[in-house]
């Protein structure tokens, strides 16, 4: 797979009509979270998406750094969103964790990743381990791909999808590291 090219026709796609609303709400909370020197990262399907790993996503899951989650928190329902219930999580329910909808775009924050399965595993957001990607002259910060990789791959002993993205980016970081 030629992901630089995939990455491109993304970012395209991205500036279509059919994805407005997406690329809106996405500009608009990185415009705000980037005003108040906020430490944050996409994670999830859309850092994939913009990586050329995948062609879709399923909306905006954002890593916050603890001490700033209190202020992104009151940035998002600044945005009008409504409080969506969380399901049935694999993430320990100690994980700050706050699912939202704005308009008809799921976003998700979290201040760290917690999950047990034989043995307790967390993240925290950590900024030497994120990449940045310019979209309209902004800086959007995204999770570093090994790290994305690990929390697939640790999501995925309790998650199947969790699996099919972990072999995706395994293929992914093969690839680039040539």
């Amino acid at each position: 797979m030629n992901y630089e090219e995939t990455a491109k026709n993304n970012l395209n796609q991205f500036f279509s009509d059919e994805l407005k609303e997406e690329r809106e709400l996405l500009l608009d909370v990185a415009r705000r979270f980037n005003n108040k020197c906020l430490n944050w990262c996409l994670i999830g399907s859309s850092t994939l998406f913009f990586r050329g790993i995948t062609t879709d996503f399923t909306g905006y899951d954002i890593l916050i750094d603890y001490t700033d989650i209190t202020e992104a928190i009151e940035i998002v329902k600044e945005l009008h969103a409504m409080d969506m219930p969380k399901g049935d999580l694999t993430l320990d329910a100690s994980t700050l964790f706050n699912k939202y909808k704005i308009g008809n775009i799921h976003l998700n924050l979290f201040s760290e990743i917690r999950l047990r399965t034989v043995v307790e595993f967390e993240y925290k957001f950590h900024p030497l381990y994120i990449d940045k990607i310019n979209i309209s002259y902004m800086e959007i910060p995204i999770i570093s791909a090994p790290i994305q990789h690990t929390l697939y791959s640790v999501s995925g002993l309790l998650q199947i999808p969790c699996r099919d993205e972990a072999d995706l980016l395994s293929a992914y970081l093969k690839k680039i590291e040539r």
